[in-house]
């Protein structure tokens, strides 16, 4: 079981080594960043998205539901959690969401999958994994019209708010939330799947390689964007990081007790929760100019600090 955790993680974590060294070197600056992550946001992750959507067995749910409600209560909750602290803490608009995306949901299918099935031989629980990460695509379509609004009305407080100007205003905002490519990729994909669109293997296949650029490509960025030079910022990646692998597994631990699940079921859902940030957050972080600085710490040291919460967790259940 450990090492399926270190394969998974520690590959990633390299990776973001890479980055660092990539930056420090001058090759990956601050715009190649940017080409790097449109990419990422514009194609790859798209891309999963409409092969997660098209490929979920949706007769499932009845079975599953407990995992998708709880993603998203525990989403919610973790990243409220976080956001009064960045209230308390009299944090800009930018920084606080910067350390509240990386709370709301964590790299499920790519962690928790080869974890549990190390754990349980049991392929239908496979689909519990999924239909518990099935919400972060959710997040990532909410975070964004989130972020949307709240971004535009603080760029526009002192524009216009007639004639053309609040036409052209109201349109761009529209524009940005529902011509969002991962919005239009999880609508295609349900649409997909519930007509029965023939899996054609070509389009399967593409689609595939293009997802998988996201892992490796985000995991540079990360490294690329790190800075050493605030320890302030680490002792708060730290502490978010925290609430991310500890605090939220807890929320979904009474979830899961209410909703009264299986105790394998569980066993399963509680690692789906107890994962490290995904790493789509650096993405939109990026994406929306947030201090994506501080996110990339978040995502870093929950990835090396489950390292040695995940196996404790599994000692436990």
């Amino acid at each position: 079981m450990i090492e399926n955790l270190a394969n998974t993680l520690i590959p990633i974590i390299l990776l973001v080594l890479v980055g660092v060294i990539l930056s420090k070197f001058g090759i990956l600056k601050d715009e190649s960043i940017r080409l790097l992550n449109k990419i990422v946001l514009y194609v790859s992750i798209p891309a999963l998205t409409f092969l997660t959507a098209f490929n979920l067995n949706f007769g499932m749910f009845n079975q599953f539901w407990a995992f998708t409600v709880t993603s998203l209560i525990v989403g919610i909750l973790g990243g409220a959690i976080v956001f009064g602290i960045a209230i308390i803490g009299k944090m800009d608009l930018k920084r606080k969401w910067g350390i509240v995306i990386p709370v709301v949901f964590g790299s499920t299918t790519f962690t928790a999958l080869p974890l549990v099935t190390s754990l349980y031989n049991q392929v239908n629980l496979v689909s519990a994994i999924k239909f518990y990460d099935f919400t972060s695509y959710i997040f990532l379509i909410l975070l964004n019209v989130i972020l949307v609004l709240v971004l535009s009305s603080k760029n526009n407080l002192n524009g216009a708010t007639d004639g053309d100007d609040s036409c052209n205003f109201c349109g761009s905002i529209v524009g940005k939330i529902f011509l969002y490519p991962i919005f239009l990729a999880f609508i295609l994909g349900i649409i997909a799947n519930f007509i029965g669109l023939p899996k054609f293997s070509i389009l399967v296949d593409t689609l595939g390689y293009l997802a998988a650029l996201a892992i490796p490509v985000l995991s540079l960025v990360i490294g690329a964007a790190l800075k050493f030079d605030k320890i302030t910022d680490w002792l708060l990646s730290t502490g978010v990081s925290i609430i991310k692998i500890v605090i939220v597994p807890i929320i979904a631990l009474v979830c899961f007790v209410t909703f009264g699940i299986s105790s394998l079921e569980l066993n399963i859902g509680l690692i789906s929760a107890a994962v490290p940030s995904g790493l789509a957050t650096m993405a939109i972080s990026i994406d929306n100019n947030l201090d994506y600085a501080v996110t990339a710490k978040i995502i870093l040291i929950s990835i090396i600090l489950s390292l040695i919460t995940l196996p404790l967790l599994t000692m436990f259940i």
